[in-house]
């Protein structure tokens, strides 16, 4: 599989608006009851933005159900 085809089938990034449609999708698409969450990949964003994203995730795109 390669990083376009993960990032066209399994993968979800952007808004929280736009996650939370993504992971409709893919929970629908593939019966998901969990997700995995990379925050820092290429460890390039520094600790206030990865705290910033979790606050996202955990506050607005979590509760998407």
């Amino acid at each position: 599989m390669t990083y376009d085809d993960i990032l066209k089938t399994r993968g979800a990034f952007g808004t929280a608006a736009a996650l939370i449609d993504r992971l409709a999708q893919l929970r629908d698409g593939l019966d998901l009851s969990a997700i995995v969450a990379e925050l820092n990949p290429g460890a390039l964003p520094g600790m206030e933005q990865l705290q910033r994203t979790l606050r996202i995730l955990t506050r607005e795109v979590m509760p998407f159900r």
